[in-house]
């Protein structure tokens, strides 16, 4: 919203010019930098091997912190720009004038009449997005070496268990409606024009 504010200034430039690397970078690929980064220059967060949540939780914690943030990093690109677009879409229109000749300020505008009208589109996005991220967790869980379930679908590929890759493709079809139902319910949540009827 920021960029869609500021559009064709310098903060703008820079959302976009952020946004546009972040799409076009591979997600393994950002994975090893941010392991030789983070993990062998730095030395702030572990390399190799997992620590279970029951075990210790906040050394569970830093094992996870890299790949989340792979997953985040790659997937933000895509939101950021659809969540500009659409911001700029609805600061074109008469409502939005209306408002600023009522006197009302600009983060007032911004928040009470751009953001519920603009997030829609973007709302929906989310949960293609998060659906995306179960495809995509794979390639991750193999560069952060952590046992998963895309290395448990890519295991059972290669040793051809078909029972397995019928029961995690199935487990991740749920979930995908699962949450694109629940991305779904929430538009009346953050559309005004939507009612949950």
């Amino acid at each position: 919203m920021l960029a869609a504010w500021k559009q064709n200034r310098l903060t703008d430039l820079v959302v976009v010019g952020v946004a546009t690397l972040m799409l076009s970078i591979p997600s393994f690929w950002l994975g090893l930098i941010l392991l030789l980064v983070f993990g062998v220059k730095l030395g702030w967060l572990p390399v190799v091997g997992f620590v279970g949540f029951g075990e210790d939780p906040l050394v569970a914690a830093g094992y996870v912190v890299l790949p989340v943030a792979t997953l985040v990093l790659v997937e933000v690109g895509v939101l950021t720009r659809m969540a500009r677009a659409a911001t700029i879409d609805v600061l074109r229109l008469d409502y939005i004038s209306h408002a600023r000749a009522k006197g009302l300020s600009e983060f007032t505008v911004m928040r009470r009449h751009a953001l519920p009208n603009a997030f829609a589109p973007t709302l929906t996005l989310v949960g293609l997005v998060l659906g995306n991220l179960l495809g995509g967790i794979a390639v991750i869980e193999t560069v952060f070496t952590l046992p998963g379930l895309g290395r448990l679908l890519v295991e059972a590929i290669f040793q051809r268990d078909y029972p397995v890759v019928q029961g995690v493709m199935l487990f991740v079809a749920a979930i995908y409606v699962e949450v694109n139902l629940l991305v779904d319910l929430a538009y009346s949540a953050f559309d005004p024009r939507v009612t949950a009827e």
